[in-house]
């Protein structure tokens, strides 16, 4: 129901959101105005066109520094972690009129994607997963 609100307050065109201890890295801001700028020109790994960008996720403990975490892409969802959708996505498919199960993240992304909803996975975005002390790493 946060998410909602803060979707109907928001005035950009996308909604990037990061839940829980996560945070962007520090050139996340540039990247996506790059990947969702107009102007810009894609290469082959970035197309053109995407409702919904899902970042890489790294751990940042002592000794685990950048290693990469889960975020779905091997089964084609975007980890409740963060992610950056545009925000007609969001005002199409509430937040809370999404499923109400602990997989929430996965059945959101798959009821999106069967509606036509573009998803794209990037390396050009990064978020940080800073839980102190946590393990293992999934």
């Amino acid at each position: 129901v946060k998410r909602d609100v803060a979707a109907l307050a928001c005035t950009s065109d996308w909604i990037a959101y990061f839940s829980d201890d996560h945070m962007p890295a520090p050139d996340f801001g540039v990247n996506l105005r790059q990947l969702t700028n107009p102007e810009f020109e894609p290469d082959s790994a970035y197309p053109e066109y995407s409702d919904v960008y899902v970042p890489t996720r790294v751990a940042s403990q002592p000794g685990h520094v950048g290693e990469r975490l889960n975020m779905g892409e091997s089964e084609h969802y975007c980890g409740g972690h963060a992610g950056v959708f545009r925000k007609a996505v969001i005002e199409r498919f509430p937040w809370s009129a999404g499923p109400h199960h602990r997989e929430w993240d996965k059945l959101n992304s798959y009821r999106h994607q069967e509606a036509g909803v573009r998803y794209v996975w990037t390396d050009r975005l990064t978020v940080i997963d800073v839980e102190p002390g946590a393990s293992p790493w999934m």
